[in-house]
């Protein structure tokens, strides 16, 4: 072969990599992070442009969707937006629906945007297969504007399934508008994978003995070992967890003794900690609420602030990101309580956190659902940490 000829075959070689990489580039599958907490006018673009979903944008009618359960679907027009609408609805579950093939051994991400006819209703989206129903994600939706839902799921074994969406208030019309399911393979998933001091009822045990020899000398290890140190918890929301003399006193009192409480602690680790976990588990429980109202968190975090304004003030749950079962502590339920905090006089500039207690079971997680919970919860540019 002559010179020129090799040269020829070198180009032509260097080409043909050059243009399997760039098709490889091109098909591979990113991970669309984006999430939305803002109630829109219109509803963004479908991700993934539907993934498997059929007339994602229902821009060719009513094609690939039916009904499912009692509800009486139409299919709208406003202004240039195309939506599916689920009324007259008897159950819970009465809505839209599309039948899909899902597989084992993929993992599954969702999102639609959804509104209701009336109101500030939570909606979830469910799937239905041959094995039980899975719930992919809920959001509270509102009247007159888009929320965006988004989660994600993993399926025990390959079938047939059916998408719908649940309400239980069976007086709202359910309209769905930008819907997408995208599976991912394991490789594909991994691929983009790289892109406490003390609580109370250990310092004071006794009402007035105040005791932070432990959390001292804890303090101190932490700092002789280059260990940053997280304040967990000033206040604890679960009644097990409350002292005797906690559950004696009048609102009145309680309120005396949570405010000795914050101040305490609070000025005494002021600059030491890293970030503070101002109320625990505030979603499962209401042990400060039932006592002195229902703006007690709101008031224990407006006290931080004016104690310890340069640390981080976290909102610290469990199941948020664990268990899409757990109505309680939903990303919606979190958003929401967040919202209730920072809508009390004067925590309009808060400096909050988000805190995940990640208390997993022995049983595989649910990665897509994780993973969409905390892209939504990350939409408010709060910092996020998990605790374990």
């Amino acid at each position: 072969m002559k010179i020129g000829e090799k040269s020829n075959m070198v180009g032509l070689v260097l080409w043909c990599i050059l243009l399997l990489i760039g098709f490889n580039i091109a098909n591979a599958l990113s991970y669309d992070y984006t999430a939305s907490i803002e109630c829109l006018a219109s509803p963004q673009k479908p991700q993934y442009n539907g993934g498997v979903i059929q007339n994602p944008e229902l821009n060719e009618g009513l094609k690939g969707w039916s009904t499912f359960g009692d509800a009486k679907i139409e299919h709208r027009t406003l202004g240039n937006n195309k939506f599916i609408v689920a009324n007259s609805r008897v159950h819970p579950h009465d809505s839209v629906s599309q039948n899909l093939n899902l597989e084992k051994n993929k993992i599954y991400t969702f999102s639609a945007w959804i509104q209701v006819s009336k109101g500030r209703i939570p909606v979830s989206a469910v799937f239905k297969t041959q094995t039980g129903y899975i719930l992919a994600g809920s959001i509270f939706a509102e009247s007159s504007c888009w929320s965006m839902l988004k989660g994600g799921f993993t399926v025990d074994a390959s079938g047939s399934a059916q998408l719908y969406f649940e309400s239980n208030n069976t007086s709202v019309d359910i309209w769905v508008d930008s819907i997408s399911l995208q599976p991912f393979t394991e490789k594909q998933w991994m691929s983009h994978q790289d892109q406490a001091i003390e609580k109370w009822y250990s310092t004071e045990p006794s009402q007035g003995k105040v005791d932070y020899s432990v959390p001292d000398a804890m303090l101190q290890f932490a700092k002789k070992n280059n260990v940053l140190v997280r304040g967990h918890n000033v206040f604890w929301d679960d009644p097990k967890y409350q002292q005797g003399w906690i559950n004696s006193l009048s609102p009145a009192d309680l309120s005396k003794a949570t405010t000795d409480r914050i101040n305490s602690i609070m000025s005494r680790y002021r600059g030491e900690v890293i970030g503070w976990d101002v109320v625990n588990e505030n979603l499962h429980f209401n042990f400060f609420e039932s006592k002195l109202g229902q703006n007690a968190s709101a008031v224990f975090y407006n006290l931080a602030q004016k104690i310890d304004g340069t640390s981080t003030l976290f909102l610290n749950e469990y199941n948020t990101i664990e268990n899409a079962r757990d109505g309680d502590s939903t990303p919606a339920k979190y958003l929401q309580k967040l919202r209730d905090i920072k809508a009390f006089p004067g925590n309009g500039n808060l400096k909050l956190g988000i805190g995940l207690e990640s208390h997993f079971s022995s049983a595989a997680p649910n990665l897509a659902y994780m993973r969409a919970s905390i892209d939504t919860l990350a939409a408010t540019n709060f910092p996020i940490w998990s605790q374990k």
